[in-house]
Order: C-alpha cells, then sequence, then structure tokens
C-alpha cells in the first residue's frame, strides 16, 4: 500500500470550516489579553453570553518554541466558584490571532447552577468520599487548615496516603444542568490509585470520579500464540555492544555511563545490552541525569536526579529502601551490573532499575525537543529557571510490591498529578503465565484473554489448580438476597450448577464466598476486584472446603463482563502452555512499557494544560493510545517497514517479537492484520474499555508515522524533529496541546490537521486527512 495516495480528498471547504475560528486579536503584544479580550468580545461564535465569559481564571499561560504558540487555558466559574474542567483553549499566534478547537464552557452558566451555598460540610463529603472508597468504618477526617469558606485541607488519616484538599466547584452533568459539589482528591491506602472526585455539596451524592493512576493491563489481551519462546539476550555480558558518548556534552565533571537496553531496543528479547556513555540530551538535561542544582558535577551516585528517582519498590510503599538506594556506581558513576536473562527480578534487580532510570530519562529528553518542557508541565526536580513549576520528577517504582504476601503482578501504572506534584510509575513483576488464565469465548465485545490471580498460587493457598484442560461455563453474577447480594457472604438460593461465578470483593473471607458459590453449584468462582489491580487471594477459614479454582479479576474487568452475565457470557478456566525461562520477568526491562506508562503522564499534563491532569476522563478519550504511539515511535530501528507487525509487551508476556502483544491486533499500516476503525469504537462504549478504544487512535497515529516517514524520510536520531518520523511525532505532540478538555477522535484529528497549517503551513493537509479517513476519521465521521 502506499500511504501517498488518497483514495479521498476532503473537499477545500473543509479547511476553512476547521479554522473559521481563527481570528484576528486587536492586540498582538500581550498573548493572555489578547485571548481574553477574544473570548470576551465574540462569545456568541461559541454559542456563549456575554456573562458566560465574565467569570474567568486563567489557569495556565505557556509558550511552544517549534511554532511560537502561546497556549491559554481559561477556565469558567461562577461567582469565582470553579465549573469542574469547563475550559476554553485560546492559542495566540504571534501575530496576535487566536485559534480555538472547542471548548468545555456551560452556555447560560447562571441560570443552570442549582445553588452556591453548600449544605453539606467539607468535612462530611470527604466520610462520603471515605465510604464510597470502601472506608466506611473510617474516623471523620482532621481539619488541618481551614483556607476559607470554600477551601479546606483534611489530613488522610487511615484512608488517604496525602492530605486531602477540598474545594468548592460546579460539576456539569449529563442533564444540562450545573450541581454545587466538593472537588478532593483522595490516594487511598493500598492501592496505587488517586481519586479526584467530586461530591453534591446539598446530597452527598458521588457526582463524578475520575482516577488519575492509569495502569497498563497489558494482562488483558485478545489472543496468545501457542508458540511463547523464552529469549535470552543475543550475546553474554563480555561481549555486550558499546556506544560513543553523546557528541554534545553536557556541563557535568564526570562522565556517565549505563548498560541498558538502549533505544531503539525493546527489551531483552529484542536486542543486546549497550553501554552508553553521557546519553543526555545537552538542550534536555544540560547537567546530566544525576544533577538538581544546576552546577556541574552530579549530586548523587545512584540512580536518582533531576528528572526521575528510580528505586526499589518491593515493599510498595513508595519510599526507596533505607540508608543509600541501589544500584550505587560510586565516584565513577558507571552503572554497568551483571544482567542474567534467566535469573529472577531479584537477581537482575541493579540492571533493572539502571534500565527503568535510563529510559525514564530519554523519555524526558526526547519529548523535550518535541515541546514537552517545563512550561509545558514536564517531570523536573529544577525547571533550570526556564518556567514552569519544579519538584515533580518521576518517582520510579521498580518491582512494585514484590516483596509482599500479596504482590500484583503482570500490571504497570502512571499516576499524573498537575504541574508541580511528583508522578508516579510503578513496574511490576509478570508471571510465566502472565495471569492469563481466564479466557471469555463470548459474547463478542468481550472476547479475549484477561489477567487474573489464582489462589491456589497465592502464598496461602487454597481452591484447586486451572490446568490446560479448559474448565468452560456460563458467567453469572451472585445474588444472595442480602443488602449487599454481589458480595455473595451467604448462602444464595441461585442454582449455579456447571457456572462460573461472579463475586464481589468485601465483607467476608475469600474462601467463604468460594464455598457458598461451590455450594450452589459453580464449577468456578471470580471475586471482582473494588480496586483497579489484581492481588494474592488470602484462604480465610473455609479454605479447606473449597475443590473449584478461584481468581480474582480487576475492577475494569468485571465491569467489562457484568452486563453480560446470563446474556451470553461463556467463560473458560485454562492454563497456556508453559513457556521455560524465570519463574518472573520484570516489566522495568520492557522499554515499550515504561515509554507507554511515561506518555500517560504526557497526554495528561498537555491535554487542558498542566494544571489539569483530569482532561482526559471522557469515554472517547485517547489516551491509550497516544502511550502505545510513543511505545513504537520509541523503539522503531531503521530498515523496519510500515507493513512490519509490533506488539506491545510481547517481551513479558513472552511472545515472539513478532506477536500480537497485548491489544487485539498487532499495530501495522496493512489493514488485512489491523483491520480497527472509528467504527471499532462504537463497540466499546464501556467506560473501562479504553485499551480498546486507544487501539484505534494508535493506529491511525501510526498510519500516520509511516505516510510521514514515506515523505520526508526516517532518521534513528529522535532530536531530527524535521524528519519524517520526527514529523509525525511533532504533529501528534502538538496536537495534544491544541485539543480541547475532554477529547475525541474527531477533536483529535482537527487538532492534528491544525498543528500541520500552525507548524507547516498546512503542507499535509490533505495527505493528514486522508490517513485519518482510511481509518474511518474522515471528514463526514461521527
Amino acid at each position: 500500500m502506499n500511504l501517498l495516495l488518497f483514495p479521498r480528498l476532503w473537499p477545500l471547504a473543509s479547511l476553512f470550516l476547521l479554522f473559521s475560528n481563527l481570528a484576528e486579536a486587536q492586540n498582538a503584544a500581550n498573548p493572555r489579553e489578547s485571548a481574553l479580550r477574544f473570548l470576551q468580545e465574540n462569545p456568541s461564535k461559541f454559542g456563549l453570553t456575554k456573562a458566560d465569559v465574565s467569570d474567568l481564571r486563567v489557569t495556565d499561560e505557556y509558550f511552544s518554541k517549534n511554532n511560537s504558540v502561546t497556549h491559554v487555558w481559561v477556565q469558567q466559574q461562577h461567582l469565582s466558584i470553579p465549573v469542574f474542567n469547563a475550559l476554553f483553549g485560546l492559542h495566540v499566534k504571534p501575530d496576535g490571532s487566536v485559534l480555538t478547537l472547542g471548548h468545555r464552557f456551560v452556555p447560560g452558566l447562571a441560570a443552570k447552577v442549582n445553588s452556591t451555598i453548600p449544605s453539606l460540610s467539607a468535612s462530611r463529603a470527604v466520610e462520603m468520599a471515605f465510604a464510597h472508597l470502601g472506608f466506611s468504618d473510617a474516623p471523620t477526617p482532621s481539619l488541618r487548615q481551614k483556607i476559607n469558606d470554600r477551601n479546606f485541607i483534611f489530613e488522610g488519616g487511615s484512608v488517604s496516603k496525602r492530605d486531602i484538599a477540598v474545594s468548592a466547584c460546579f460539576e456539569k452533568m449529563e442533564n444540562g444542568s450545573v450541581r454545587l459539589a466538593w472537588s478532593l482528591v483522595v490516594e487511598p491506602v493500598g492501592s496505587a490509585d488517586v481519586w479526584s472526585m467530586r461530591i453534591d455539596a446539598q446530597t452527598g451524592l458521588i457526582l463524578g470520579e475520575n482516577n488519575r493512576t492509569v495502569y497498563c493491563q497489558a494482562g488483558s489481551v485478545e489472543a496468545l500464540h501457542d508458540d511463547c519462546p523464552i529469549h535470552s539476550e543475543s550475546t553474554t555480558t563480555s561481549n555486550e555492544q558499546r556506544t560513543t558518548s553523546n557528541q554534545q556534552k553536557t556541563t557535568n565533571a564526570a562522565a556517565e555511563s549505563y548498560n541498558v537496553f538502549a533505544l531503539p531496543v525493546e527489551s531483552p528479547a529484542h536486542g543486546s545490552r549497550q553501554l552508553v556513555t553521557d546519553p543526555a540530551d545537552p538542550e534536555a538535561s544540560p547537567y546530566g541525569w544525576l544533577d538538581t542544582n544546576a552546577v556541574a558535577g552530579a549530586e548523587f551516585t545512584y540512580t536518582r536526579g533531576n528528572n526521575v528517582f528510580a528505586y526499589d519498590d518491593r515493599d510498595n510503599n513508595n519510599l526507596p529502601p533505607q540508608g543509600t538506594p541501589f544500584p550505587n556506581a560510586g565516584a565513577s558513576l558507571n552503572f554497568n551490573f551483571p544482567y542474567n536473562p534467566d535469573g529472577e527480578p531479584l537477581d537482575n534487580l541493579n540492571a533493572s532499575i539502571t534500565n527503568l532510570f535510563y529510559l525514564n530519562n530519554m523519555m524526558h529528553d526526547i519529548t523535550y525537543r518535541y515541546g514537552f518542557d517545563e512550561q509545558a508541565g514536564n517531570f523536573q526536580q529544577n525547571n533550570y529557571g526556564n518556567g514552569g513549576s519544579g519538584n515533580d520528577p518521576v518517582q520510579a517504582n521498580a518491582i512494585d510490591g514484590f516483596g509482599l504476601s500479596s504482590p500484583t503482578l503482570n500490571n504497570a501504572s502512571f499516576t499524573t498529578d498537575p504541574d508541580g506534584f511528583d508522578a508516579r510509575m510503578s513496574m511490576f513483576v509478570w508471571s510465566k503465565s502472565g495471569g492469563q488464565l481466564v479466557q471469555v469465548n463470548a459474547p463478542g465485545p468481550v472476547e479475549g484473554i484477561y489477567a487474573v490471580s489464582l489462589a491456589f498460587e497465592s502464598p496461602d493457598p487454597f481452591g484447586a489448580d486451572i490446568t490446560n484442560v479448559p474448565l468452560t461455563g456460563d458467567g453469572v453474577v451472585v445474588n444472595d438476597g442480602t443488602a449487599f447480594p454481589n458480595m455473595g457472604c451467604e448462602q444464595t438460593q441461585q442454582d449455579l450448577t456447571g457456572k462460573i461465578a461472579l463475586v464481589d470483593r468485601g465483607n467476608c473471607d475469600y474462601s467463604l464466598k468460594a464455598y457458598y458459590a461451590q455450594e450452589a453449584g459453580a464449577i468456578g468462582c471470580i471475586i471482582c476486584n473494588s480496586f483497579e489491580a489484581i492481588s494474592n487471594l488470602g484462604a480465610g477459614d473455609f479454605a479447606d472446603e473449597v475443590n473449584i479454582p478461584v481468581v480474582m479479576l480487576k475492577k475494569s474487568d468485571c465491569e467489562k463482563l457484568r452486563p453480560y452475565a446470563e446474556n451470553g457470557l461463556n467463560i473458560s478456566f485454562v492454563r497456556p502452555p508453559t513457556p521455560p525461562g524465570p519463574n518472573f520477568l520484570d516489566g522495568s526491562f520492557d522499554n515499550g512499557i515504561i515509554a507507554h506508562e511515561y506518555a500517560h503522564g504526557i497526554s495528561n499534563r498537555l491535554t487542558g494544560g498542566p494544571s489539569n491532569t483530569d482532561c482526559l476522563d471522557n469515554r472517547e478519550q485517547m489516551g491509550e493510545g497516544w502511550s502505545d504511539f510513543f511505545a513504537l515511535v520509541t523503539t522503531v530501528k531503521p530498515g523496519d517497514t510500515h507493513d512490519k507487525t509490533r506488539g506491545v509487551a510481547t517481551y513479558v508476556l513472552r511472545q515472539p517479537n513478532d506477536g500480537v502483544g497485548a491489544r487485539r491486533f498487532p499495530y501495522t499500516t496493512d489493514m488485512n492484520v489491523n483491520p480497527l476503525t472509528y467504527g471499532y469504537v462504537a463497540e466499546t462504549a464501556g467506560q473501562s474499555q479504553v485499551h480498546a478504544r486507544g487501539e484505534v487512535w494508535t493506529a491511525a497515529c501510526w498510519d500516520l508515522y509511516w505516510a510521514m516517514v514515506e515523505k520526508y524520510g526516517f532518521d534513528a536520531d529522535l532530536t531530527n524533529t524535521n524528519s519524517g518520523n520526527g514529523r509525525a511525532i511533532q504533529l501528534v505532540m502538538d496536537g495534544m496541546k491544541l485539543q480541547p478538555c475532554s477529547p475525541g477522535f474527531i477533536e483529535g484529528r482537527d487538532a492534528i490537521l491544525a498543528a500541520d497549517v500552525l507548524n507547516y503551513g498546512g503542507a499535509d493537509t490533505c495527505l493528514i486527512s486522508s490517513v485519518f479517513a482510511r481509518r474511518g476519521i474522515g471528514f463526514y465521521a461521527e
């Protein structure tokens, strides 16, 4: 297929329609004034009144060096109370003209507000949030500080790892009304989740919630190859390749060296380690990777610096070990630690943390060149006087929770708070099966293989093992007729003969739930977690009585399956062939997963401005799509072609390098292999199916990448932003800056087209239009 052949050209009028909101402002000297004047003088252009734009707060203002555009983000307020996610992006060119691609303001806001005076106290709102998160018995939170009648800070107590800031806001409802609410953020203990919540200030109901922690879910795949060899490093340590140092030296007194799986190598399955010297980009990290004080010379001799702090978090407490964290290179700054491809995670820990540190820094430096810099909200301890808010390097947790009796396995996550607050990356270890023990056979929208934990394999095992002989039955949600009917803590009158029972976590032992399901005739039991994770299952008093397999499924996967229970849901418990090699693989050696997780931080900070990291909360958001895109583009090797099949997380899933990976289809421009189009989005309407929707966006952006490479050429040096691959990355990055809060596919496409006009004078409008139309995201897409 020649991507430069356009099967369908958009009407020329579409370009004028796209940029109909590009208007000349009266004052080009001050971008903020230009933006505000433009909005306040033209509200009717956007279906608003003057009153709707009279009470505004500028949340962010920053400058993009590549196209000299100043991005001004404005929040709508009523009586100085902000409307959650009611944001307007105003992008000001050097001549003062303003581009906007949509907004989330509420028309006629004042008439839609239900109240401006809360009848529910802020402390009571925190209690309601605690109860919603499963901490109903927690004591009343203690007030740490009252800022004013609309803003408070409460102690997290035994529930939240952080203090809880509570502020008055308005929440937009689906029926068009606007309700007064308390906005707060809770980081529950015992979980990597960080919940941003809005509690109705009159009724105490949960009006909205979104998790700032996103999970890889690479264990939830749609297909697995039977041939799953373990991959060994192609050369021994003594024969490992060595690379030359960065040609442009950073301002550092001693050379830094790292023995890692250097990009574009994706994992140990894809190539050998290399000893790289001074890999820091002098533009992005001018003092190297071990600096924080902007003075030549490293402050640290271990894996800590301005952009990331990588450490062993086997205790799952988000803290480095006591004493000097390892790996420690000493004064030589030579991070050269042994690696054994057949070793277990603890055997290779120094090497894995070094690799995790390296890849996080590489993602920082690469994306810095494309505009994810200090002003745009990147992750740095010291912003070196370049704007933005510092004190927010990535906290990169290796082997997260691996030392616990019930460790989390087969996953990865990234937590993004607003600019100025630390981000957190959690990398876990992966079991031989990858937890791939549950296969959903029907119906079509939820078919696939799901990652679980198995009670038989827990530290305190109970229940039956899962074998390579499928155990198959229809899925049924347990209902025991009590106040909490789906928790299965009492005997049910249901006939579950030959069924696989789905039971909610909570209120009683896992073994008791499984025992009651078994007594009703169930042949297997799925415990639905209340968190977005899977963990080992503790036994309890009835462990000896349970003789059916018992597994745990993460919250979102259960939510995906539940609507189909007793409505065609058919499930098999089956163990895939056991591959050779170590019992566990360390996710910190999979550069694709690390890049994927880091990219969540990029998309969350860029969409809606760096002070707003809750903008990717809508059903059609493309966060997972951008993350897969960055996993792909950072690991392209010279000689790769557009029709090559690429999977994500093939290493930890122990698949061949050309395996399908963690998605339904491998990525390729060949639509006979990857047929995903915009029409598939309608089949994944559930809020939890973000990965399935993200695949469609990645497929379109991957096509765009290769179309640009075909036209402008490929350069393995990612600092060359003018190569074909560089232009594709730049368009995607700038598209995130230009799109509105809570974007959908159409708005994301329009933002990339707008970026092409701003960056390159619209040189590739037809090409970009054709690429997106090919995946069903054309001019007439709805």
